[in-house]
């Protein structure tokens, strides 16, 4: 049978068709006997496009497992793949969980490869830091220098600001001294 709106061949069935009429491109509806019915909506299409396509993906399975596969090999996905999933873990915790999860054994674990993959991948940006540490003698390189020197940890040495203090003001004179130095051989 030749049907006149879309001058395709058709089959008449049982169930309602959708179609498009090729001059106005709106999608339409049949009745069980092939014939015109109404124009659909952008609510009607939306939901019977997804109703067609959650039907298609449980009577082909197989198919979709392919196709996932194919896509998820795609090296564009591959480069997207963990921040999606670092978005998808995040979008459903609160910061009670995350807190949770960092302090886990996992999450510190994670944590430190993380750390590690970043300081292999931006050394430059490490050199950048340390110097900037360096000349500003912040609290992590004057506690650095105190681990260094003695046998306290760095918990200990944080529990006396003033020690950290007195170690910085001693760097600043050895420095002092060195330019000084080098002033005079000039």
């Amino acid at each position: 049978m030749t049907d006149l709106n879309t001058s395709t061949e058709t089959t008449i069935t049982d169930e309602t068709v959708i179609g498009f009429i090729p001059c106005y491109n709106h999608p339409f509806v049949r009745n069980k006997k092939g014939q015109f019915v109404k124009t659909l909506s952008d609510d009607e299409i939306r939901i019977r496009k997804n109703d067609n396509t959650k039907n298609w993906r449980l009577k082909n399975k197989e198919r979709v497992k392919e196709i996932q596969k194919k896509s998820r090999s795609r090296p564009e996905y591959k480069k997207n793949a963990s921040k999606l999933k670092l978005e998808r873990y995040h979008n459903g915790l609160d910061k009670q969980s995350i807190k949770k999860y960092q302090n886990s054994e996992k999450g510190k674990l994670a944590s430190k490869r993380a750390k590690i993959k970043w300081a292999k991948n931006n050394p430059e940006k490490i050199i950048e830091k340390e110097s900037k540490l360096r000349d500003e003698l912040s609290d992590c390189y004057v506690i650095n220098k105190l681990i260094r020197g003695t046998n306290l940890t760095a918990k200990q040495i944080r529990e006396t600001p003033e020690l950290i203090e007195i170690k910085r003001i001693i760097l600043k004179t050895k420095r002092l001294c060195k330019t000084s130095q080098n002033l005079e051989q000039v």
